[in-house]
């Protein structure tokens, strides 16, 4: 009995620190260095009237790429901007993990992407044919 009750509390105590690193607030936040705006899976001609992914990485102080869990306080709150909405529109795919947007290519002409967060920004810019 006095087992089952230990295994207990000790799985209650994981789960409340997981839950607290998960929801730990701008600890994440204050670890990232850079984010870098990934766009090596776009297609070489970006065609008009067509919709693409593109997606943020964020780094630690030590260059280590943040994954998912580790980096979502940081994913959560990506901003997207284009500077041109009638050439190429951005929005993130999920409300949640920002880190990946849908780019909508609507006519030529071109537009720079920018994802930001905090302090910290990174920007391309994509030409439409």
């Amino acid at each position: 009995m006095e087992i089952r009750f230990l295994s207990r509390v000790i799985f209650l105590i994981t789960l409340v620190m997981l839950l607290m690193i998960g929801c730990g607030g701008d600890e994440y936040l204050d670890n990232v260095d850079r984010i870098e705006i990934g766009t090596h899976l776009l297609p070489r001609r970006l065609t008009a009237g067509t919709r693409e992914f593109i997606g943020v990485i964020a780094y630690n102080k030590a260059g280590i790429q943040l994954d998912g869990l580790s980096g979502l306080e940081v994913y959560s709150r990506i901003k997207w901007e284009s500077s041109a909405n009638s050439v190429i529109e951005v929005e993130p795919m999920d409300p949640n993990d920002k880190s990946i947007a849908i780019i909508t290519l609507k006519k030529s002409g071109s537009a720079t992407i920018t994802a930001s967060v905090k302090h910290l920004s990174d920007s391309v810019t994509l030409t439409v044919e």
